[in-house]
C-alpha cells in the first residue's frame, strides 16, 4: 500500500500480486489488495482488468463499497459502480 501511495504503481502491483499469491487469509486483506490492484489497472487505462479486480473484491466481500472519496474518483468510480451493478456472486 505504501508503494501505491508513493506513486510506485509497478512496484505496488508486484507486491500486491505476491501477497495474494502467498494466500492472504483475512477477507479484509484480500479486499484491500484487490481494490488497490483495481486502482492501478484503472489508472493504467486497463478497465477490463480493473473491473476484474473489483469483481474479486466483491467475491471476498459482497457488501464491499468504496469510501466516498474513492467512489467519486473519475476513473475507477464508474468502473466500480458498473461492476457492482452487474455483480453476481460466484457459486460456492
Amino acid at each position: 500500500i505504501a508503494s501505491y501511495e508513493n506513486g510506485n504503481y509497478k512496484t505496488a502491483a508486484k507486491q500486491l500480486q505476491r501477497a495474494l499469491a502467498m494466500g492472504l487469509k483475512l477477507p479484509e486483506d484480500q479486499v484491500k489488495a484487490h481494490k488497490y490492484q483495481a486502482f492501478i489497472h484503472c489508472v493504467g487505462g486497463r478497465k477490463k482488468l480493473c473491473a476484474d479486480e473489483f469483481k474479486k473484491t466483491l467475491d471476498a466481500d459482497p457488501d464491499f463499497a468504496l469510501m466516498p472519496a474513492e467512489a467519486g474518483h473519475p476513473i475507477w468510480g464508474p468502473v466500480f459502480r458498473d461492476t457492482k451493478r452487474r455483480y453476481k456472486p460466484a457459486a460456492k
